[in-house]
């Protein structure tokens, strides 16, 4: 692409899409706050929340940020008191999302505000075996430092070092076995 060509892509995205993005953030955050407290859903003091299934839109928007590597939104949402643990329609939770899209920092942001790090999606996968199928060295050992059971198995059978083995993630497989896998 010709210089010309990034300039009026960059302006679309700064006089376009990020205002429309923030704006529909914030109404997402103002509509989420208003459910929640009549949900009964806000716990003072904590982002860690119950699991749920129905995202609200602020909730999506973490899961998006998660799987989107936007480590500045996740951070955001979790400011706001978004809640952590949120499932969506598959059970997967936006920890299992970071960790398999491999936004490390996501996953860190996420367990650091109290994301559950053994919660399993609706197939039984949890976000080590995520981690540890794509061959993520740094996620799978900040998982192993925030409890995560590394002999936990699907519901096909298979737990993250059967996962890490599909690809020869060798030293994701050393980090597992060290930590207790079988």
């Amino acid at each position: 692409m010709t210089g010309k060509r990034w300039g009026v892509l960059l302006f679309y995205f700064l006089a376009v899409i990020a205002p429309a993005r923030n704006q529909a953030w914030h109404q997402a955050i103002a509509q989420d706050k208003a459910q929640a407290n009549t949900a009964g859903n806000v716990t003072a003091g904590t982002t860690a929340k119950p699991i749920t299934n129905n995202p609200t839109k602020a909730e999506q928007a973490l899961l998006d940020a998660a799987k989107e590597g936007d480590t500045d939104m996740v951070r955001a949402l979790i400011k706001k008191h978004v809640n952590v643990n949120v499932r969506d329609k598959k059970g997967e939770t936006a920890l299992l999302k970071a960790a398999y899209y491999q936004n490390f920092y996501c996953a860190q942001a996420l367990v650091n505000a109290g994301a559950h790090v053994n919660q399993a999606d609706n197939k039984g996968n949890t976000p080590i075996m995520a981690a540890a199928w794509q061959g993520d060295v740094d996620t799978v050992t900040m998982l192993i430092k925030a409890g995560a059971n590394v002999k936990a198995k699907n519901n096909q059978g298979y737990g993250a070092v059967a996962a890490a083995s599909v690809f020869s993630h060798r030293a994701v497989i050393k980090l597992l076995h060290d930590a207790g896998a079988p």
